[in-house]
């Protein structure tokens, strides 16, 4: 692995992080709109 990666890994776990609740949220929005409007 890079040093860069053992150096700075903050960025990239904060990334992950919102990464991770953005489809966390995609998909608890998706399953709602599912169960709201059977039909679609």
């Amino acid at each position: 692995m890079p040093k860069s990666w053992h150096t700075k890994p903050q960025p990239f776990l904060i990334l992950l992080n919102v990464f991770s609740k953005s489809k966390f949220v995609f998909i608890t929005n998706f399953y709602r709109i599912k169960l709201e409007y059977p039909k679609f």
